[in-house]
């Protein structure tokens, strides 16, 4: 006989050995208790959730002669022939292939007939947003007043595609994602039927790799069977088998980026590399480690109500240590990884990235992480650093520079500019003060805690000024406050006096 797919052998055939939707189980064998099924359903769920196993289970259920508390027999004529996958009245069709209105036409004649053994015929349409405009429209009348010995079952993935005129017809259950905990008790449970002998580290990656997806862990599993033979198939031969790194690999990677080592970094996505891994896949995997410590950092102890195992508790709360960096490392790598669509080289994106966060010139990372790096503290700065590009200020009384028409015209125009921006740098703009400061170049003054954000729009200032004026001109972004040190009065906390203490009333422009 023909080998046969685990998730095909092991897909549920009762209602009791569905996974993770006890929710959907409950309300279907009580209305078939209480007799008081519907005509049509829909079922919503993303892949490997169950729509389509518990569409065939709630069908025999229908037919089921001997119903006991909402469960199939499982021994009687209709069950036997739809464990069998003959029964003629369980119609499957895919609505991916058989999506034209000649399709649903044939269907429709074809429902009409009552059922040759049995009470009822049951319609199972698989993928049914594939269905053409004119498809819908040819099951609409149909589904909304159907023959009394016919039931429709639709599964979906994209319930947004469906017309509401379907979906206002149907009694509509969302599948969940099947948690990590559920499946990996399930896939237990299935790996000692098989005589399969795995680690519970092994299922625990598995599952994790899956996102909640049963058909997804089956195939993986599927494939690690013939890994173990005499011994166990452990965590790194699945990782192995799946070219993931080893976790080792993710704390390694995550104590250099704490530590500001963009050398260990750089190393460490050479090794990633030469062993043969997938770049796009260890960042997604790193994602994940970095949403483990922001985890366990946030719940402490609580963590093991989580799945983690004590040894691995303990080794995230360790690498966990610095939660607000771990945050920050989790944003940087979630944006990292939604941009690799539009990236040509994964690798330089990666090593672009670590650098960039090990780099002590970023304001966010020198005034809000004390980090170490080669064996030194790198302290907070009780005042952040004048870019090596601003222009020293000069005292009230210097003649000031004459300032081209087309830079007067800037800063005139500095708040349509700053339309043109995405917010917060939008609004950060606006509230600031610009003023010419020789040598073509555009100086901005704003409050501290715009200083970050408008240094990393700075290219996008420039540009839409070129755009605007017809030629480039160098911009600065300073802060005011600091910029005027000793020289601001008592009112040195208002971004705007700070900017007139500094370059003078006549010469801020606060429109």
């Amino acid at each position: 006989m023909a080998y046969l797919a685990l998730y095909r052998k092991l897909r549920p055939t009762r209602f009791e050995d569905v996974v993770g939707q006890q929710h959907v189980v409950t309300t279907l064998q009580n209305q078939l208790i209480a007799g008081r099924v519907a005509h049509a359903y829909l079922f919503v769920g993303t892949r490997g959730t169950g729509k389509t196993t518990l569409a065939k289970i709630f069908a025999r259920a229908i037919n089921c002669q001997n119903l006991l508390d909402g469960e199939v027999c499982g021994k009687c004529e209709a069950c036997q022939m739809s464990q069998g996958g003959v029964s003629p009245n369980i119609i499957e069709i895919d609505a991916a292939s058989n999506n034209s209105v000649d399709n649903i036409r044939d269907l429709r004649d074809e429902i009409r007939h009552a059922p040759i053994s049995g009470k009822y015929k049951v319609l199972i349409i698989d993928e049914v947003h594939m269905l053409s405009t004119g498809a819908f429209n040819a099951l609409l009348k149909t589904l909304e007043e159907p023959p009394a010995h016919v039931f429709f079952i639709l599964a979906t993935t994209e319930a947004h595609k469906i017309p509401v005129t379907i979906l206002s017809r149907c009694q509509r259950f969302d599948l969940k994602r099947i948690n990590q905990r559920d499946m990996t008790v399930a896939l237990r449970k299935y790996m000692d039927g098989e005589g399969i002998a795995i680690t519970d580290e092994a299922l625990s990656y598995t599952a994790e790799l899956s996102d909640g997806a049963m058909r997804d862990a089956l195939s993986i599993l599927d494939r690690a069977a013939t890994l173990g033979n005499d011994s166990s198939i452990t965590l790194e031969a699945m990782r192995e088998l799946t070219g993931a790194a080893d976790e080792g690999t993710a704390f390694r990677l995550t104590e250099a980026l704490q530590a500001l080592d963009s050398r260990a970094c750089l190393d460490i996505i050479e090794e990633i590399v030469m062993n043969g891994r997938d770049v796009t896949q260890f960042i997604q995997e790193y994602v994940r480690h970095l949403r483990d410590l922001m985890i366990v950092g946030s719940l402490g102890e609580r963590g093991a109500q989580l799945g983690y195992s004590q040894d691995r508790l303990g080794k995230l709360a360790k690498a966990a240590r610095n939660p607000e960096r771990v945050l920050h490392l989790l944003t940087c790598f979630v944006e990292l990884s939604a941009g690799l669509r539009y990236s040509g080289n994964e690798r330089i994106s990666l090593e672009v990235a670590c650098v960039r966060l090990c780099s002590p010139e970023i304001p966010v990372l020198q005034e809000r992480v004390p980090s170490v790096s080669h064996g030194e503290t790198l302290r907070p700065q009780a005042a952040a650093p004048i870019p090596a590009a601003a222009p020293k200020p000069q005292p009230q009384g210097t003649p000031q520079p004459a300032a081209p028409d087309d830079i007067k015209a800037a800063i005139k125009n500095l708040n349509a500019i700053a339309d043109r921006l995405k917010m917060p740098a939008k609004a950060m703009l606006k509230n600031s003060s610009a003023k010419y400061t020789g040598d073509n170049c555009l100086t901005i003054a704003t409050d501290d805690a715009s200083l970050a954000t408008l240094e990393r729009s700075r290219a996008a200032i420039k540009a839409e000024i070129a755009t605007m004026f017809k030629r480039d001109i160098e911009v600065v972004i300073v802060s005011a406050k600091k910029i005027a040190g000793g020289q601001a009065n008592n009112k040195a906390n208002d971004t705007k006096a700070a900017c007139a203490e500094v370059f003078g009333e006549n010469v801020v422009d606060y429109s």
